[in-house]
């Protein structure tokens, strides 16, 4: 098992292929997201609705910013093998010999 650490911010920039251009705390951030993550193949138009019915009426503070952002790394987390990024491509590493790196899911580098 490998476990690599990632970003949202990262993740919805690698998916939409610019940086975003609304905070994801207003509609127009939530209605970007939500129009980028359109462009993921494995991601359905209504996962998002089914999951915020299902936290609804539990006793979590989730905001659709949360659930949004949970998306954009779980759908990097199931990405083939061949669309891992890293960020830097170069990575240093830690005391511990691990990579100090965000992952993406692209067929390309960020630049």
């Amino acid at each position: 098992m490998i476990f690599a650490e990632g970003h949202p911010k990262v993740c919805f920039r690698a998916f939409n292929g610019a940086p975003l251009e609304h905070s994801k705390h207003t509609a127009a951030g939530v209605e970007e997201r939500l129009s980028t993550l359109k462009s993921v193949p494995e991601y359905e138009a209504g996962d998002w609705r089914t999951i915020a019915r299902e936290l609804q009426g539990l006793e979590y503070k989730i905001g659709i910013d949360d659930v949004l952002d949970a998306f954009a790394l779980a759908l990097t987390a199931c990405a083939p093998h061949d669309e891992f990024q890293q960020l830097p491509s170069d990575p240093p590493e830690d005391t511990r010999g691990l990579p100090m790196q965000m992952v993406y899911r692209s067929e390309t580098q960020l630049r």
